[in-house]
């Protein structure tokens, strides 16, 4: 097979009757089964496939994290509309789209939003916030961007629209007064 990058990848071959005996001993399906043979997990590793691990929120203690929950809570329990802001890069269009599903599931009021970077501009920027606003948020959820955003921030807060940001980049000093930066 040819990748994108031009590679080739080939799938390294395993005996089938080995697969199917890993498959039936702990129920593993065909893909997972064939990644436990090549990468010669032990039992150990096995085990832990197989059983429910506790996995804790590292964010479950921290004030924006929990301050974000109570005011996107808030939000949908009023049915006030939630617009989504994400980049146009994979991690953006990735966590727009997980955070959308969310919303569906929660039968949230929303809409989503992915900047063109020719026509928007980079981000969250004023030009774009006054466009987004003519649809009425109430909450504006910036994912992957917004960190640098503090025109757009306070013109949020100027109309007293609440905005959360959750952003991996490196943030300069002044931060954005946003209702929540995580």
């Amino acid at each position: 097979m040819k990748s994108v990058s031009g590679k080739y990848w080939e799938e390294v071959r395993l005996n089938n009757n080995i697969i199917e005996k890993v498959k039936n001993d702990h129920n593993f399906t065909d893909i997972i089964a064939k990644h436990v043979l090549f990468n010669k997990f032990d039992s150990e590793e096995i085990y832990c496939l197989k059983n429910n691990l506790e996995l804790k929120n590292p964010f479950l203690h921290t004030l924006d994290f929990n301050i974000a929950v109570e005011q996107l809570s808030e939000t949908i329990n009023e049915n006030k509309k939630i617009c989504i802001i994400g980049d146009y890069d994979v991690d953006g269009c990735v966590s727009t789209s997980l955070f959308v599903l969310l919303l569906n599931k929660l039968n949230a009021s929303h809409f989503y939003y992915i900047p063109n970077r020719f026509m928007d501009g980079y981000g969250s920027n004023l030009r774009l916030i006054k466009k987004i606003i003519m649809k009425k948020p109430d909450l504006i959820i910036m994912l992957d961007n917004g960190s640098s955003a503090n025109e757009a921030i306070d013109y949020l807060n100027q109309k007293k629209i609440k905005s959360i940001i959750i952003d991996h980049h490196e943030i300069y000093k002044p931060f954005p007064k946003s209702d929540v930066l995580i």
